[in-house]
């Protein structure tokens, strides 16, 4: 169906939570812009979530790209690019959105590329300009004005897509819908594993393998739901993906071994409604930092996520009845790149301040958000935290400028030589005309 005016354009190249709650993003938009043609570019893997939004985009177009794997410009990066620019066709735009927490080098590309009358980008660090610049020089494109919107340390997601939008208010988040047939087919899944609706925690302990330090420990995990079986009688049912699987097993292996009756859903990417729905059947969730928190909090779950510091607070709890346990640090707003190796910052939670957080989740249905924030740290440990934090940082921040140098001076060599090699060839042809014309004469 044709599209009867110029459309909207959001990228999005966040994860799997990202993707939940950009939901709000294209609802604000709908709204805002009735009959306007959404359409919304994320990464392939999370595509399936748009599916289920109560806001359906009309287009998603896959991002075979990962944009934050990428510090330097290449030909493979450009060719990888271009398949992705070819599905946005310039001129059926009106609007664009780089939508991310924290927006790469492929927003200002998408923008010079479809070339919309409005193009706005969120938070785009200083340190991507250089490979901004080389990546439109190498694709020959030519850079548009972008309207920066800038949040600042305490504000959430939901809040900063109202931002995006030009909208004030607090975020109210739509509730997601269960179809019917994915949640027989939920409770059929749950019967094939022995598990009772209502009657179990679903709980998802590990999560991306590139964040491994926002992990709390398996073995609290372990005493969390032997409590929770002992308590209240409640299974677990370990959630993940499908690439985890045999880490879900083996954990699976080791609370049986504990006496705690655990089952395992480890889904592909296409099951999106059907964890949701399985989340939906839960007594509560239980889990680190990861996108099935907010799935389950869209769904209106209770529960209790686990968070460190990489990203706090912008993806604090949200959903009702939904806790958050926290142990701030000085070192917060990382982005995962740790200056001591590991999470300190999750490891400072300890068991029984997540147990007291399940209880009331559990025993008080109509709890409100909240987020508990443990001070486990003395006034010295946390200044010397800050001080490596802060070293850590300025010899990254040395690190990343330096490499940008080293390929910006490594770009000026290659196109130096190339401009050579075109006067060489230039000159060679100027002297065969030459040699012709003396012969001729």
């Amino acid at each position: 169906m044709e599209a009867t005016q110029p459309g909207t354009l959001i990228l999005h190249a966040g994860g799997f939570g990202d993707l939940v709650l950009a939901a709000s993003l294209v609802a604000l938009l709908r709204e805002q812009h009735p009959g306007a043609p959404i359409t919304l570019a994320c990464r392939s893997e999370f595509a399936a979530i748009a599916l289920l939004y109560p806001d359906r985009p009309d287009h998603i177009v896959h991002v075979g790209i990962n944009p934050y794997a990428w510090a330097v410009p290449s030909d493979e990066l450009v060719a990888q690019t271009q398949p992705l620019l070819e599905q946005l066709e310039p001129g059926r735009f009106a609007r664009f959105f780089s939508a991310e927490l924290r927006a790469t080098w492929l927003g200002p590309v998408i923008a010079a590329h479809v070339m919309a009358a409005e193009s706005v980008i969120s938070n785009l660090p200083a340190s991507e300009s250089a490979l901004v610049s080389s990546m439109l020089r190498r694709l020959g494109l030519r850079a548009v004005r972008l309207r920066h919107v800038r949040s600042d340390s305490t504000v959430h997601e939901l809040s900063r897509y109202r931002q995006l939008a030009g909208r004030d208010g607090d975020p109210v988040p739509l509730p997601w819908q269960i179809a019917p047939e994915i949640a027989a087919l939920a409770a059929a899944r749950l019967a094939n594993l022995g598990l009772e609706p209502g009657n179990f925690i679903a709980c998802f302990p590990f999560g991306s393998p590139s964040t491994l330090v926002k992990r709390w420990a398996g073995e609290n995990f372990a005493r969390v739901l032997q409590g929770a079986q002992e308590k209240w009688g409640l299974a677990t049912l370990l959630l993940g993906a499908a690439a985890e699987r045999s880490y879900l097993d083996a954990f699976a292996d080791e609370l049986a071994a504990a006496g705690v009756t655990a089952a395992v859903f480890a889904g592909e990417p296409y099951e999106f409604s059907v964890v949701g729905a399985l989340l939906g059947a839960s007594r509560a969730y239980l889990g680190n930092d990861t996108g099935l928190a907010h799935l389950a909090q869209i769904h209106q779950v209770p529960g209790v996520t686990i968070f460190g510091g990489g990203a706090w607070p912008f993806y604090a709890p949200w959903g009702s009845h939904s806790v958050g346990v926290v142990a701030p640090l000085p070192c917060f707003q990382c982005y995962w790149d740790c200056a001591f190796g590991r999470g300190v910052c999750v490891e400072r939670i300890d068991v029984e301040a997540v147990e007291r957080a399940l209880h009331d989740v559990v025993e008080m249905p109509a709890i409100a958000t909240r987020t508990d924030a443990l001070e486990r740290v003395t006034p010295e440990e946390a200044t010397l935290i800050a001080l490596a934090s802060n070293t850590y940082r300025q010899a990254q921040e040395d690190r990343g400028a330096r490499l940008r140098a080293i390929w910006r001076l490594r770009e000026i060599i290659e196109r130096g030589l190339a401009r050579a090699a075109r006067r060489s060839k230039n000159q060679l042809r100027g002297n065969d005309m030459r040699s012709g014309i003396d012969g001729n004469a």
